[in-house]
């Protein structure tokens, strides 16, 4: 039995002991837009390396079309997959586009297994250009019903998390567009298998924000809005800075859908709108640290988890109102969030993640079984690394140390036979797999080649108009 613990460890059992479901990280750690993906690598210890949140476009073909990325989540990344309508609007603009975009929705799912968590849409009343949740609710109530059907019919689907997108935080009836939109999905008899948030503080410029905006209990009152035909009313305070995050959850709950899976796939700060102003220091002020570990002090008391957050952007496009959301070229706020992501918080309940080495070559391969992985690149040549550059050849495998004994001792020890009692040699035979089973990670991380490369460079990612 000692044996196997031993092998079971070594076979590249989840840090902290629990595993998070498939295609999901077990970190809050992450990024919004896929050109992170190098820097998140490097930038997150372990082999859990955290979400990115991507986009893509549907329109209402019905059809497959989009790109998988399975060299981002063979690497170790989870990634939240938002899936809008069009570039002009995130969801459909009509019940005679539903369909279509269902359809597509399903043959994307089907196609991408190696994807487990969508947003369906995304800020539904800012393509409609009104806040009202009249405008929009009824009808991404009726969306988010379609592809919950469509896709969750698909045979092996039981692991796919798709995300309700209620209307951007900070807008006049945010909190009550989420409260009618999950209405509107029950009352088709879908429960909702998560909800993808909105969570910024509101600093009017980059050089102004500091580590105590995160747990800002700020409030203000709710302004009412009559856009559109209908009965919505509200009276409603939230947050005005990151923890209105606190607002939406307490809605779902009310709602009756405690525990329900949070994704907050934007966040950071959205400075005042104004062409050029910069949202983001170009320094270390803890700022990200604080709002991470925010989150994680919500985590450990509350019932209904965040399980990721993705900081909005790595890239330079800004959300269609000019401002100035890059992250990914300001080193001294990435060196910010390294410290963040370092504390490895996680969603998983009473789990810890242990921190890991600083040196990522004696963290072990994220892949120690050949029929759990996907098949990994074989290097273009003999003697040359993947970007074909010289290498050092790799060592021969070691020769198992012989243990003394006889030939049903070593069967015993190498067996690991489980009503066995232990015998001469087992120390001997154990020692042999382990530096077997080390020579074959060496192996592994000399081969193994991520998607990003000079040669091969990650995609870069259209832009969305979206607003907050």
């Amino acid at each position: 039995m000692t044996c196997w613990l031993i092998l079971v460890g070594l076979l590249g059992a989840h840090p902290g002991g629990a595993a998070p479901p498939r295609g999901q990280s077990a970190l809050l750690n992450g990024m919004h837009d896929l050109g992170a993906f190098e820097w998140l690598q490097r930038a997150t210890p372990g082999n859990d390396k955290g979400w990115l949140t991507d986009l893509q476009y549907l329109g209402g073909a019905g059809t497959f079309g989009g790109n998988c990325h399975r060299e981002v989540t063979n690497a170790g990344v989870a990634i939240i997959m938002r899936l809008d309508f069009a570039g002009d609007s995130a969801v459909p603009r009509s019940s005679a586009e539903v369909a279509g975009y269902a359809g597509g929705f399903a043959a994307f799912v089907a196609a991408c297994d190696n994807l487990a968590v969508f947003i369906v849409g995304n800020e539904p009343n800012v393509g409609a250009g009104k806040s009202d949740p009249d405008c929009t609710s009824p009808l991404y109530a009726e969306t988010y019903a379609a592809v919950h059907r469509a896709v969750h019919a698909l045979p092996g689907g039981d692991h796919v998390v798709l995300l309700v997108a209620p209307n951007s935080p900070y807008s006049p009836g945010c909190l009550h567009s989420l409260r009618s939109i999950v209405a509107g999905i029950q009352a088709a008899g879908i429960t909702p298998d998560g909800f993808a948030l909105h969570a910024y503080t509101r600093s009017s410029r980059g050089d102004e924000v500091d580590s105590a905006l995160p747990a800002s209990s700020q409030t203000q009152r709710d302004t009412t809005i009559d856009e559109c035909p209908g009965g919505a009313v509200w009276e409603d305070t939230w947050h005005g800075q990151f923890r209105i995050y606190k607002d939406y959850i307490r809605v779902l709950e009310e709602a009756g859908l405690s525990g329900r899976p949070v994704y907050v796939t934007e966040s950071g700060n959205a400075c005042d709108v104004s062409a050029g102003n910069r949202c983001y220091p170009n320094d270390d002020r803890g700022y990200f640290q604080a709002l991470y570990a925010e989150a994680d002090q919500h985590n450990r008391q509350a019932a209904t988890k965040i399980r990721a957050i993705t900081p909005y952007r790595w890239t330079g496009f800004d959300d269609g109102t000019g401002r100035d959301f890059e992250i990914g070229s300001k080193p001294g706020l990435l060196a910010d969030l390294e410290a963040a992501f370092a504390q490895r918080y996680t969603w998983l309940e009473n789990d810890h993640l242990d921190p890991v080495p600083a040196d990522p070559a004696s963290s072990p391969s994220p892949c120690s079984d050949d029929l759990l992985c996907p098949a990994e690149q074989e290097p273009p040549g003999e003697g040359k690394s993947p970007e074909g550059t010289d290498e050092t050849p790799l060592p021969p495998p070691p020769a198992p140390i012989q243990p003394q004994g006889s030939e049903d001792d070593q069967i015993s020890v190498l067996g690991c036979s489980l009503g066995a009692a232990p015998r001469r040699g087992t120390a001997a035979g154990i020692l042999s797999v382990l530096l077997l089973l080390a020579w074959e990670r060496r192996r592994r991380r000399a081969t193994f080649r991520p998607g990003c490369s000079a040669d091969s460079p990650c995609p870069r990612v259209e832009p969305g108009r979206y607003r907050r």
